[in-house]
């Protein structure tokens, strides 16, 4: 689906660039990652895991508002999941729908959802470097 499409089906709107929001962004998702990592090492899985997705989100947030996008409407979760189509593979969309369906289940509909490998998988997963090194590329100075 292409971003004009997105944004007349209202997934996602247009908002000015702004190097310090794009900042900002990529700090939460930083500092979401570490928060991750300790939880984590605490032996709490789940929260270990929701909280790197969360990194993950932010991250992708950061690259919509690159472009000058944000996530619309009540599904923005996956808004961000189709406009990250646009600059990620295949396997790593794969990876961000998996990880936003296990950590709404998580969240919303039970406790176990997620186990020890699948945290400790999160917290290898690459897609936020990858997607760091699509915002410098882009000239924006992050952390």
């Amino acid at each position: 689906m292409s971003l004009k499409n997105l944004e007349s089906q209202g997934k996602i709107k247009r908002v000015p660039v702004d190097p310090d929001t794009v900042s900002r962004l990529m700090e939460i998702a930083d500092r979401d990652l570490s928060s991750a990592k300790r939880n984590f090492q605490e032996h709490d899985d789940e929260w270990a895991y929701n909280i790197a997705y969360n990194a993950l989100l932010q991250a992708g947030t950061c690259l919509m508002h690159t472009q000058g996008y944000r996530p619309e409407g009540r599904e923005h979760h996956y808004s961000v999941e189709l406009f990250l189509s646009h600059f990620l593979d295949r396997n790593e969309i794969t990876i961000f729908s998996r990880m936003r369906k296990q950590r709404h289940n998580s969240v919303y509909d039970r406790v176990g959802a997620i186990s020890h490998t699948d945290a400790e998988s999160a917290l290898r997963n690459v897609i936020i470097n990858r997607i760091k090194k699509i915002v410098r590329d882009m000239g924006f100075v992050i952390s």
